[in-house]
């Protein structure tokens, strides 16, 4: 006969065997990440084959770096240009081409008349035509026939951006939710944030040229930055530029032996700098978003965060 103390239930531990460890679980792939890799990957793939369509059939693509052609091809514009045809230029035809002397390096600026050895050129910003007699007809490069304001800078940044993209698709596969926050905060610091501050593309002036007389001084100031602004002499008035414009500036003569000094600095409405710090936060924001949405997927049961012994 037995007795109630010989049952031993099934569900008791064997003391001598050593107790079981944790299983790590893994946590599932976040279904945004493969889209987000994907759309990525397109995209990439449709820019890079109409930059390659349009080099092939003999385009070319040039970065203004200066403010000459100001306001048609302003600083950090993006300038397309076809090959050459003589049939294609006329009178204010802007074209891209090497001068007879000097340094190797591609100019962009405006037919002002025609001769048979040659172009004679003037860039829209400056006071008078350019140093050489004429440009001759083979060092015509080609002919601008399309300018992308800004564009410029993206393809200058154009690095980073990739960089980031990538550090942002691996740090949201596999870093934990916890961590996650810093996922969108250092991609979106290297996207945005190191362009800004290496290549300073927002905040930008440039004095082409002045003139002066007795009393008079007159200097052609030009806004070769992305952001209004307004500038401000010692003494005169100030004026207000928008984003790839030039403006002539009239101010006294300043006393013998000293010099003339013009400030600028931003110039945007309210709304205006709401959006900018808006932007300026938007790495913060989205970290914050990413965490919160992870939190709330944990607490609902749809999020598995790994466990380790």
């Amino acid at each position: 006969m037995t007795t109630a103390t010989d049952v031993v239930s099934d569900d008791t531990p064997d003391p001598d065997e050593p107790a079981s460890e944790p299983t790590a679980t893994v946590e599932p792939k976040r279904p945004w990440v493969r889209i987000s890799t994907a759309i990525f990957g397109v995209v990439l793939v449709v820019l890079i084959s109409i930059a390659s369509l349009w080099l092939i059939t003999g385009g070319r693509y040039y970065i203004v770096t200066t403010p000459s052609m100001s306001p048609v091809l302003p600083v950090g514009a993006l300038a397309l240009t076809q090959p050459y045809a003589a049939r294609d230029v006329r009178l204010g035809t802007i074209i891209a081409f090497q001068p007879p002397y000097g340094p190797p390096r591609i100019f962009m600026h405006r037919v002002v008349s025609v001769t048979s050895s040659g172009y004679v050129t003037k860039g829209d910003a400056n006071p008078a035509r350019d140093p050489w007699p004429v440009v001759p007809f083979r060092n015509v490069k080609g002919v601008v026939v399309q300018s992308l304001p800004g564009v410029g800078w993206v393809v200058k940044a154009m690095p980073w951006f990739v960089v980031g993209i990538f550090l942002a698709i691996l740090l949201a596969a596999y870093v934990p939710w916890r961590w996650g926050v810093f996922s969108p905060l250092i991609s979106m610091v290297i996207i945005v944030t190191v362009p800004l501050l290496v290549l300073r593309p927002l905040v930008r002036g440039e004095l082409i040229y002045y003139t002066q007389t007795n009393h008079l001084i007159t200097a052609r100031v030009v806004n070769t930055g992305l952001l209004p602004l307004v500038f401000t002499p010692e003494a005169g008035r100030s004026a207000h530029v928008s984003a790839g414009y030039w403006t002539d500036m009239h101010l006294p003569q300043p006393p013998k032996g000293q010099r003339f000094n013009i400030t600028a600095t931003v110039d945007l409405s309210v709304l205006g700098w709401i959006g900018l710090i808006l932007l300026c936060l938007t790495p913060l924001i989205i970290g914050i978003v990413v965490t919160v949405r992870e939190r709330n997927k944990e607490k609902r049961g749809q999020l598995v965060v790994p466990q380790y012994a």
